[in-house]
């Protein structure tokens, strides 16, 4: 109701943005209006938002209060209206400084006071505002070293369990493994399969063509023995057949070559 003023100066004062602080009941308004303070009943800052950011303030506070309030609503005007970079700083005296409105009670727990700028600190590199905490505290930097020792800890362990093997190669070969069988059943749930699957193909390729060079090491190795063996059995052929006294139906076995050659000469002495 109050946009419907008559004379329209209340609009055009706000329009303009030179009407931040106007005296509701000095406007010429309709009849049917009761005349009355802002309301408010707390001590401090009594008022009303017209329209937009623009503050309204009791007559009846004191003079300080009403240093406070103007401020206050300067500040917030500069910090959070739309306003461009270069118009918010114009309108700090030190552009190293930004104030923060706060609500804080130094006298009560619960209380309405006026708004008072709190002093920030404001980083040009970060471009942020805020106040760095300091850890001060004994036992705080304490638990912050104990934290750091912990990390360092939990890595130490991953890299010795991860290393400590001799056979790399194998490591690297479960490493993959594993990691495909998880890719496996995440294709699962996302129904993804054709990727993965070329994956999984690969990996268990890779376990096919590694499982028979292994079978045609250990068939190469048999084989070799095996020819060792009927090579070591032929000799022993040789050397029985060599041994032997004479050719008949009954072969007769001898241990040694001097006791086939005492049996020849025997032989012949008897012919």
């Amino acid at each position: 109701e109050e946009f419907s003023s008559a004379d329209g100066y209340f609009f055009t004062k706000l329009y303009n943005g030179d009407g931040i602080f106007l005296n509701y009941w000095n406007l010429n308004i309709d009849t049917g209006y009761i005349k009355s303070p802002f309301p408010g009943e707390k001590e401090g800052i009594s008022g009303s938002t017209a329209g937009g950011y623009n503050v309204g303030i009791n007559s009846y506070i004191n003079s300080e209060h009403k240093k406070y309030a103007i401020e206050a609503n300067h500040m917030y005007d500069s910090l959070y209206n739309n306003k461009t970079i270069e118009e918010v700083l114009d309108k700090i005296e030190d552009i190293l400084k930004v104030y923060k409105i706060s609500l804080d009670s130094p006298s009560v727990i619960i209380s309405i006071h006026p708004y008072k700028s709190v002093l920030m600190t404001y980083e040009d590199e970060e471009e942020k505002n805020f106040r760095m905490c300091k850890l001060n505290s004994t036992f705080t930097l304490v638990m912050k070293n104990l934290f750091l020792l912990y990390k360092f800890l939990i890595l130490f362990v991953f890299l010795l369990l991860a290393f400590m093997e001799w056979n790399i190669q194998k490591t690297i070969y479960d490493i993959k493994f594993l990691t495909t069988i998880v890719f496996y059943f995440i294709q699962k749930y996302t129904k993804t399969e054709d990727e993965f699957e070329a994956k999984l193909g690969k990996v268990v390729k890779y376990e096919s063509t590694n499982l028979k060079s292994v079978t045609s090491n250990e068939v190469g190795l048999t084989s070799i023995s095996t020819e060792r063996s009927s090579i070591s059995g032929l000799s022993k052929k040789i050397l029985y057949y060599h041994n032997r006294t004479s050719i008949s139906t009954n072969i007769t076995n001898v241990s040694s070559p001097q006791d086939g050659f005492a049996a020849s000469m025997s032989q012949q002495n008897v012919n």
